[in-house]
């Protein structure tokens, strides 16, 4: 039940970073990896939630965790540099596979 609360605030939080970050006129991929990555984000507390949705299976927690996290290293990724044009230049980097590869 307090979890509910606690992933019930992530969702606002994230949803309300969320519509600030689509108001936001300036270019570049590190913009669309960030809007990328709080979607996820969101996404995954407002599933979490269990009071809406019900009990979560195990392989659904880790998997929606797993694609969250993957988001977030991905805006990692492409702070890295300011000069990718799109998500495929970060995609192609060396690093950004290293960064992602599983340890």
């Amino acid at each position: 039940m307090i979890s509910d609360v606690g992933y019930g605030l992530n969702s606002l939080a994230h949803l309300a970073l969320l519509l600030l970050l689509l108001t936001v006129r300036k270019p570049g991929v590190a913009k669309h990896l960030l809007v990328l990555a709080t979607a996820a984000t969101f996404l995954w507390s407002t599933t979490l939630i269990t009071s809406l949705f019900g009990p979560i299976s195990l392989s659904w927690l880790l998997s929606a965790d797993v694609l969250k996290q993957l988001a977030w290293l991905l805006f990692l990724a492409g702070c890295i540099q300011t000069s990718f044009s799109n998500i495929f230049d970060v995609l192609k980097r060396p690093v950004t596979l290293i960064i992602i590869a599983p340890h």
